[in-house]
């Protein structure tokens, strides 16, 4: 490496906590955090160079000195879980205080767009969310970010302890991981949410591990001379891109016209859901629409904050409560939890929601109406008012012309994808943090690759515990659910091959992991049952990580052997016993078999003494077994009494529709944009 390069790297570790010279913790480091017990207490941060820093907790004062840099770290004595503690650092003219810590277990929380979904994006949010609240468990939320170097601090707002509030934003199958492990290990449990959508695993794998892989290797190199040569670190967020992109194209328009905040404004009406095309007027508009609508918040939420989901709008709204500005939504963004504040609100009362609704280009309109409402749980009663139906509305300006959507999803596609983009940026920092363990929720992106991910995922376990100073920490990951339309006419799968490449690393020591195949849904590659991820990720920490002797996983093949036209296997992970699942008829389902001519056939199954015995008339030969091989294995029915599916399996090692399928990209079309 470059003189040049390493003095890169070095301004940029130093310049990622501020200036350098104001006394600064990372972002990690705030109230409310909770610190692995049973390890060396650890701080650090920036401050002037040659400054002396005093670092007070738990009746301990250590004295570290600001390097030639201004780097500076002390490491406590280690404490058994409890709290809470305080700490103070102090410089010259800079005290930091941090109150409110406890001392427990930590958890790093990983993986791409199922373990980011967040608490409040699901149906049965509203009635789990009143039951949420627990000071014992503490979650932060690492934004999502890349880099083409590491860093040495992430983005944060910090920590928080669990309530109805905290928890909208933080990871869904986290938060059940978190509750079942705190409640039932009685010590401060701390989540870090470090997850990127739609992320591949070479992204969160370091740049020494990604040497074994010149071709990836190669493309982390070609990333950073393009950002060289265009002067950046990285890009800008995809937030950031959509609210420039809008602001530039409405610059035309005047601003918010006042007297639609007044019911004589309007004249017009429409029902809500709707797309322009729908409404004669508005087919083909491009500029902006005016919406209003009144409605009541509920006497017994006097003096309470509501929460507003606010739906998907094309392209652009701002939306106003009784005059007020409350939320704008981008193009093409999610919808959005807001919350209003009491004075905001009138209780009992007419509230008016005014809409400035504007189209830049194609199809206008909004979102569906289970995406627009009000709610807030109050005790023991609750309250959820749909925003939907009947709506005034108004055309406003029209735009000249329609205009092109930002051109941001190549990049930002392929940011995801940046080799060591995402453990540049989001676990890079942490490396000093002792941590208990990892939850892993990752491979929807990979399964076009899945032969690779066999060796990929491995290696990134391996990388984390080098990387994090932690040779036995301990990986736990959920395998793919099963999702798409099942088919019982195929017997190949993508989605079946990366599960298999996902069971592989339990050959690593001080592995779990959760089998999801009856959790996921056809339709949605983003399954709403996180509750019991959540749980089979806790079952797979209390056996491998805390001791407990209870059945962690479903069933796994053993062994398998063939007598005639007949095959008889045995499995692991019984638990009470193998039972068969929903089988009217009494077969156990999801398998099948092949002869030579490596052609497959549904088999039967029968169950007895925990061995399954296969027959299939159109085999007279059979070689080979699949179980649950299918992107969607609907069907297959074989758990233990515990409840716990059956891990898909093949006995075969037959070329897969993977096999031969590298990492590969293109960088000839990516144009950043600029500082």
């Amino acid at each position: 490496m470059s003189k040049l390069s390493l003095l890169f790297i070095s301004l940029s570790l130093l310049l990622s906590f501020g200036n350098g010279y104001a006394l600064q913790l990372p972002a990690f480091f705030t109230s409310d955090m909770v610190l692995q017990r049973d390890a060396p207490i650890k701080f650090w941060g920036v401050g002037t160079p040659g400054e002396r820093i005093e670092v007070k907790f738990n009746d301990q004062t250590i004295i570290a000195q600001a390097d030639k840099k201004g780097n500076w770290k002390v490491t406590c004595a280690q404490l058994p879980a409890g709290g809470p503690y305080t700490a103070s650092f102090s410089a010259v003219d800079t005290t930091i205080f941090l109150d409110n810590l406890m001392v427990g277990d930590v958890w790093i929380c990983s993986g791409q767009s199922n373990m980011e979904y967040a608490f409040k994006g699901f149906s049965w949010t509203p009635k789990v969310l009143p039951e949420v609240g627990n000071p014992n468990l503490r979650i932060m939320k690492v934004e999502r970010d890349y880099a083409v170097y590491p860093k040495s601090d992430l983005r944060s707002k910090g920590w928080s302890p669990v309530n109805p509030e905290s928890i909208l934003n933080f990871s869904a199958t986290a938060y059940f991981f978190g509750q079942n492990l705190q409640e039932t290990e009685e010590v401060p449990i701390g989540l870090i949410l470090s997850a990127f959508s739609g992320s591949d695993i070479v992204a969160w794998m370091s740049e020494p591990s990604l040497e074994t892989y010149p071709y990836i290797h190669q493309v982390l190199k070609e990333r950073r001379q393009l950002y060289k040569e265009q002067r950046l670190s990285s890009p800008p967020s995809v937030q950031v891109i959509r609210k420039n992109f809008v602001e530039k194209h409405t610059a035309a328009l005047s601003s918010f016209d006042t007297a639609a905040f007044s019911p004589s404004y309007y004249s017009n009406a429409l029902q809500l859901p709707f797309r322009f095309s729908e409404i004669t007027d508005l087919n083909g508009f491009i500029g902006e629409v005016y919406l209003q609508k009144t409605f009541r918040v509920p006497d017994f939420l006097a003096g309470q904050s509501v929460m507003f989901r606010l739906a998907r709008w094309d392209d652009c709204a701002e939306i106003y409560l009784n005059g007020q500005r409350i939320e704008t939504v981008y193009y093409n963004q999610d919808w959005v939890m807001t919350k209003v504040l009491p004075e905001y609100l009138n209780y009992g009362a007419d509230n008016t929601l005014t809409i400035r609704l504007i189209n830049l280009s194609g199809e206008g309109g909004s979102a569906d109406r289970t995406d627009f409402y009000l709610f807030h749980p109050v005790g023991d009663k609750f309250s959820r008012t749909y925003l939907s139906g009947a709506w005034k509305y108004r055309k406003g300006q029209a735009l000249a012309k329609a205009v092109e959507p930002p051109k941001m999803s190549n990049d930002f596609k392929q940011c995801r994808a940046t080799p060591s983009g995402a453990f540049n940026a989001m676990i890079h920092p942490l490396k000093e943090l002792p941590v208990k363990g990892v939850i892993w929720y990752q491979g929807e992106n990979n399964v076009d690759r899945a032969e690779e991910y066999r060796d990929l995922f491995p290696a990134m376990i391996k990388d984390w515990r080098a990387q994090l100073n932690n040779p036995g920490l301990p990986f736990l990951f959920v395998q793919l659910p099963n999702y798409k339309q099942p088919n019982d006419s195929l017997f190949d799968s993508k989605w079946a091959e990366l599960r298999e490449a996902q069971a592989g690393a339990l050959s690593l020591p001080n592995t779990a992991m959760a089998t999801t195949i009856d959790l996921g849904e056809a339709k949605d590659i983003h399954p709403s049952n996180k509750k019991d991820v959540g749980f089979r990720l806790f079952l797979a920490a209390q056996k491998t990580v805390y001791g407990q002797e209870i059945i962690h996983s479903g069933p796994t093949f053993k062994s398998m052997q063939i007598e005639g036209d007949k095959i008889m296997l045995s499995f692991e992970n019984t638990g009470s016993g193998l039972v068969r699942k929903n089988a009217p008829f009494g077969y156990v389902k999801g398998f099948v078999v092949a002869g030579a001519d490596q052609q497959f056939h549904h088999a039967f199954g029968v169950l007895k003494n925990d061995t399954v015995t296969l027959h299939c008339p159109l085999v007279s030969n059979p070689v080979a077994v699949r179980y649950a091989w299918a992107d969607n294995p609907s069907g297959a029915n074989l758990y233990n009494k515990e409840g716990l599916p059956a891990t898909p399996f093949r006995t075969d090692n037959w070329t897969g529709l993977t096999d031969g399928v590298k990492y590969q990209t293109d960088w000839k079309d990516i144009t950043l944009p600029k500082p």
